[in-house]
């Protein structure tokens, strides 16, 4: 199977590939056509071609790049995820145990709130756990979103995916960056004292902390809280 295989399939949920088209920050060329024999979406995108067709015979996608030429044939979405994801079967991580994640506390900041949930589209699940902690009028937020093999929906969230970017200010930066192996972007405003600091783990898990009213070391401390090897762990888990 070829790289980068998962960057077509949001195409077959309306609602992710508009989101998607939208936030790319990459030129394409997208055809979207709908008639008595189905739908169908053809995607020209920096020399890479996807065709994507759904009837009620199944589902069609073929995937051309400079690597070679991927076919598949599916009855449905869920199979034409996982061969996608190389014969694995798409499980998202259980909302819950994201949620176990956050700790009760990370230095001076105390735990206000925290919430977890797992929503979908037919066959495409999403597991998102949220946490907010305080300390004064200091605000720090932990988001961890898991797209199981749905990478692009990821990439909707993360605009920063597909770019390289540093650029600094009188006040501040905003740059991407490796954290643990994994891309990452990073960035802080030292007048609002304002930041985010975010990281995508194995393609499809994004874990971000953002400070508001805060310093560059406490959201650097708040981003160290959840260990990213208790998140490797739990993508393991589920893959088959």
């Amino acid at each position: 199977m070829m790289k980068n295989k998962l960057f077509y399939l949001p195409v077959l949920a309306i609602f992710a590939f508009l989101m998607v088209a939208c936030s790319s920050e990459k030129k394409n060329d997208t055809e979207l056509r709908e008639d008595d024999n189905g739908i169908s979406v053809n995607v020209n995108e920096d020399g890479e071609k996807a065709n994507i067709n759904i009837n009620e015979d199944g589902i069609n996608i073929d995937i051309e790049n400079e690597d070679g030429t991927v076919k598949i044939k599916a009855d449905n979405l869920q199979d034409a995820l996982k061969q996608l994801n190389d014969g694995k079967d798409v499980i998202v991580i259980d909302h819950r145990d994201l949620k176990e994640l956050f700790p009760k506390s990370i230095g001076s900041f105390d735990l206000v709130s925290s919430e977890s949930q797992k929503t979908g589209f037919g066959d495409i699940k999403t597991s998102v756990a949220n946490a907010e902690y305080e300390d004064g009028n200091s605000t720090l937020e932990l988001t961890i979103v898991d797209s199981g093999g749905f990478g692009l929906a990821i990439n909707a969230l993360a605009g920063w995916t597909n770019i390289e970017m540093d650029k600094e200010t009188s006040t501040g930066y905003e740059r991407t960056t490796t954290i643990d192996g994994y891309k990452g972007f990073e960035s802080y405003d030292t007048a609002s004292e304002d930041g985010s600091i975010a990281v995508i783990i194995k393609d499809r898990v994004l874990y971000s902390a953002e400070i508001t009213n805060g310093s560059e070391r406490q959201l650097k401390r708040g981003h160290k809280a959840v260990d990213i090897d208790d998140i490797e762990k739990m993508i393991k888990r589920t893959e088959k």
